[in-house]
């Protein structure tokens, strides 16, 4: 056990016990008897820190530690605990809800430590903004890194994704190119390390066949050319050039680059373009709509709470309590 972790285990058997701090034992003592707790039992208890944290502003549960400050330890692997607990659902459920997941850390391999941030890691705005990505596999580091990007002119670097999450060059360049992959982001330039998000592209009912079969290569590029339909959907340059006019026409796609040969390309035209924006435009209006649901409620509220104006001297309480419902 390294110095660090004797240091927080010694902190922690000291520490008073309160809202925002708990020790729970691992062991059943009853009878006199030391032997484990079951690992359900271990989980409820962490299940009801969860709920008393969230409740609050968070806080840290420490697993392992007794109540006189004894190390007893854990005999079960916190991987155990966390599966019976359900943890994969609740970092699901509070990744999508914007809150920072609960962390679980075994600390000198002797007690599990669950820390609770109970503040939202974006502002609603961007949370709404991320929603366009509800249909893509990402991690929570990734869709922070695109929230960081979003801020900044919707670019990224190699080195940002690395100072963001706190992590060494190998991960993140793992990570970017699964982003790229499920084309959330795409590369500025061949071979640099400056990208930028991609807006997600929906594949609509009406759509060409051909089309959506090139749709992950469209997404992940950006552009598609002769040569891919030619790859893809094994036609010849001259069927390949006829489906490209076409879909140029119906507006699925639009040319750019050079005016002839291989140095032509086509990247998503006005009515890609326009599924995107809808789609986001939708769900502004549903939050937009939300919350006027809600200012609407409170202003019944307000209007329900408020007293006649020539009762001034008992409209002041009951108004405030409208205005201040916690209170």
């Amino acid at each position: 056990m390294n110095a660090h972790a004797q240091h927080d285990i010694a902190r922690w058997q000291a520490a008073e016990e309160g809202q925002f701090f708990e020790r729970k034992s691992a062991l059943d003592l009853s009878g006199g008897a030391r032997k484990p707790r079951k690992a359900a039992a271990i989980a409820h208890d962490i299940a009801e820190a969860l709920a008393a944290f969230a409740n609050a502003d968070g806080g840290q549960l420490v697993v392992g530690i007794e109540d006189d400050g004894t190390v007893s330890g854990v005999p079960h692997a916190d991987a155990k605990v966390q599966l019976l607990l359900g943890v994969p659902r609740i970092f699901d459920e509070m990744e999508r809800a914007g809150c920072y997941p609960p962390r679980f850390d075994a600390i000198g391999g002797a007690v599990v430590q669950l820390t609770l941030r109970n503040e939202p890691i974006y502002d609603r705005a961007t949370l709404e903004w991320l929603r366009q990505f509800a249909g893509v596999e990402l991690t929570g580091d990734q869709k922070r890194v695109l929230a960081f990007a979003h801020a900044h002119g919707d670019r990224f670097t190699s080195r940002d994704y690395q100072k963001v999450i706190e992590t060494d060059l190998y991960t993140a360049s793992n990570a970017i190119k699964d982003m790229i992959r499920k084309g959330a982001v795409r590369s500025v330039e061949k071979g640099g390390r400056v990208y930028e998000v991609h807006a997600i592209l929906r594949t609509p009912t009406d759509m060409p066949d051909g089309l959506k079969r090139l749709m992950r290569t469209l997404q992940g590029k950006g552009r598609v050319s002769n040569d891919d339909l030619r790859h893809h959907l094994g036609l010849s340059r001259y069927a390949a050039w006829r489906n490209l006019k076409d879909w140029t026409a119906s507006g699925w796609i639009t040319s750019a680059g050079a005016s002839t040969g291989r140095g032509r390309y086509y990247v998503p035209g006005p009515r890609l373009l326009l599924q995107a924006e809808t789609i986001q435009n939708v769900d502004e209006a549903a939050t937009m709509a939300s919350e006027a649901a809600t200012m609407s409620s409170g202003d019944r509220l307000h209007h329900a709470s408020s007293a006649p104006e020539n009762d001034k001297a008992g409209a002041m309480p009951r108004e405030t309590g409208a205005m201040n419902p916690k209170d």
